[in-house]
C-alpha cells in the first residue's frame, strides 16, 4: 500500500485504533473524485469496525464452544464467522493474497467442523420443544430419537474439537485483528503478483459493493432454480447458504443506513429460515430412519418402530407444507421486488454510506 497521509477523518470517539485510520484520497484525485475517495475511506473505517465487532464476538465465544455443552455459543460463533467473512470480502476481495487465503481457510474450517454438531443441536431443540408439551403424541419414540441424536452429537463434537485445534483459530483471529485495527499489513494488502490493492482509486468501495450484490443475487437465483427443479436436501442447503451470504451483505449495508437494504435483509432472512426448517426436517427424517434401521431394533422394539414410521410420514407432510410456503415466498413477483431493492442499494454512492 502507499504510505498513509497524515490527514485524519473526524470520527466519533472509539477505543479502537481503527478510528485513527488515514482517510486522505489517493494522489491525483480532484473534485468529485476526491469526495468519492473520502467517502470510500470513511466507509472502510466503518467496515473495519463492523469486522472487529464480529471478531471480538468470535474470540469471546471460542472458549465456551470448546467446552462442548453450549449450543447457543456454537450457533453464534458460526454466524459471527460468516459476518466477519462478509466484511472482509468487501475490504479485500478475491483474488486474495496467500496469507489472507490461509486466514480465511482457518475460519471456514472451524465453522465447518461444527456443522454436524449444530445440526444435532437444532434437531434436539426441536424434539425437546415437542417433549415439553403435555399433549405430544408418541413421546417414547421421540425420546429414542433424541437419545440417538445425543450420541451422534457427542461423537461429532469430539471430531470438531480436534479440527478446531488444528485450525489454530485464536492465532487467525489475532492476525485478523492486526489487519482490521491498523492499515492493512503488506502481506495481506498485495496480491500474488505484487500489485497494489484496487482500493487506491476513487469509487473502489461502490464498485465492490455493486459487484458483491450482483454476484450474491445471481448465485442465490441460480440455486433457487435448482431447488425448484429438484427439491432435495443438497439443493436446499446450497440455496440456504446463498441466502445467508446475500442476507449478511444486505445487513452490512443496512448498518450503514443504505435505503432499501433493511427490507432486502428481512426477506433473505425469511427465505433462509424457511429453507433451514425444510433442511432440518430432512435431517430429522434421516435420523428417524437410522434409528429404525439399527440392527435388532425392529425385532426388539416393534411398537417403537411403528411409531417412528408414523412420525416419518407426518414429517414428510410437514416438508410438503414448508415447500409450498417457500415457493410462495420466492414467487417471481416477490423476487422482482428484491432485485429492484438490491439494485438500488448497489447504486448508492459511497458518500451516502459513509454519512449514514
Amino acid at each position: 500500500m502507499q504510505n498513509p497521509s497524515p490527514a485524519l477523518i473526524a470520527l466519533e470517539e472509539t477505543p479502537n485504533r481503527v478510528a485513527e485510520l488515514p482517510v486522505a484520497p489517493p494522489s491525483g484525485c480532484a473534485g468529485s473524485e476526491r469526495a468519492a475517495a473520502r467517502g470510500d475511506r470513511a466507509a472502510e473505517v466503518k467496515l473495519r469496525r463492523l469486522g472487529l465487532r464480529q471478531l471480538d464476538r468470535m474470540a469471546s465465544l471460542e472458549p465456551r464452544v470448546l467446552k462442548g455443552g453450549d449450543a447457543r455459543a456454537i450457533h453464534d460463533l458460526r454466524v459471527a464467522s460468516r459476518r466477519l467473512e462478509a466484511v472482509a470480502d468487501l475490504i479485500c476481495p478475491a483474488p486474495l493474497p496467500a496469507e489472507a487465503r490461509k486466514l480465511r481457510r482457518q475460519i471456514k474450517r472451524s465453522r465447518r467442523a461444527l456443522s454436524k454438531v449444530r445440526d444435532s443441536d437444532a434437531l434436539l431443540e426441536r424434539i425437546e420443544t415437542l417433549l415439553a408439551r403435555k399433549r405430544t403424541a408418541r413421546r417414547k419414540a421421540w425420546a429414542v430419537i433424541a437419545k440417538h441424536l445425543r450420541e451422534r452429537r457427542k461423537e461429532a463434537f469430539r471430531r470438531a474439537k480436534r479440527k478446531i485445534s488444528r485450525a489454530e483459530l485464536p492465532a487467525a483471529l489475532a492476525r485478523l485483528r492486526e489487519w482490521l485495527e491498523l492499515e492493512t499489513p503488506p502481506s495481506l494488502a498485495r496480491s500474488q503478483a505484487g500489485a497494489e490493492p484496487a482500493r487506491l482509486t476513487a469509487g473502489w468501495l461502490q464498485a465492490r459493493i455493486g459487484k458483491a450484490i450482483q454476484e450474491a443475487g445471481a448465485t442465490f437465483e441460480a440455486r433457487l432454480g435448482r431447488v425448484r427443479e429438484r427439491p432435495d436436501a443438497p439443493a436446499a442447503h446450497k440455496a440456504r447458504i446463498a441466502a445467508k451470504r446475500a442476507r449478511y451483505l444486505a445487513e452490512i449495508l443496512r448498518d450503514f443506513g443504505a435505503p432499501e437494504s433493511a427490507e432486502a435483509a428481512a426477506w433473505f432472512r425469511e427465505v433462509q429460515k424457511r429453507l433451514g426448517d425444510w433442511h432440518d426436517l430432512g435431517l430429522l427424517e434421516e435420523a428417524m430412519i437410522a434409528v429404525a434401521a439399527r440392527s435388532g431394533f425392529l425385532r426388539d422394539h416393534l411398537d417403537r418402530a411403528f411409531e417412528i414410521e408414523r412420525l416419518i410420514v407426518q414429517n414428510r407432510r410437514k416438508k410438503e407444507e414448508l415447500l409450498g410456503a417457500f415457493n410462495e415466498l420466492t414467487a417471481e413477483e416477490r423476487l422482482r421486488s428484491i432485485r429492484e431493492r438490491m439494485s438500488y442499494v448497489a447504486a448508492s454512492p459511497p458518500e451516502a454510506l459513509a454519512k449514514a
